[in-house]
């Protein structure tokens, strides 16, 4: 019993360190892609800070790639998704190579 307790208590304390927020962090929200799904027409809409060309990943819950979208043009994009049938898929935004990349969950209805 407290071999459990100890995991939850460390879980608990993990979370809070990961948790908290500082200046540095809330500037590097400004400079991290965003990611919007236009029910309406079918879009999935990207708004990238980052002023270079970059690929669009969308994969199924099974790890597949279902779409692929190369040389992305910077700022605002839209992306044609009325193809993909409704469900949950995950949206890769990979720019240059030094960069990290963000996932993103989609629902799409």
């Amino acid at each position: 019993m407290k071999k459990y307790l100890y995991i939850l208590f460390l879980g608990v304390s993990l979370f809070g360190l990961f948790a908290q927020t500082t200046d540095d962090q809330e500037s590097d929200k400004e400079k991290c892609a965003q990611l919007v799904y236009l029910e309406e027409s079918s879009e999935i809409k990207i708004i990238n800070p980052i002023e270079t060309e970059y690929l669009v990943q969308i994969y199924n819950l099974t790890g597949i790639v279902v779409k692929q979208v190369e040389n992305v043009k910077p700022e605002v994009s839209k992306i044609n998704v009325s193809e993909l049938i409704k469900g949950i898929y995950l949206v890769k935004i990979t720019p240059v190579p030094n960069l990290p990349s963000a996932t993103f969950k989609v629902v799409i209805r």
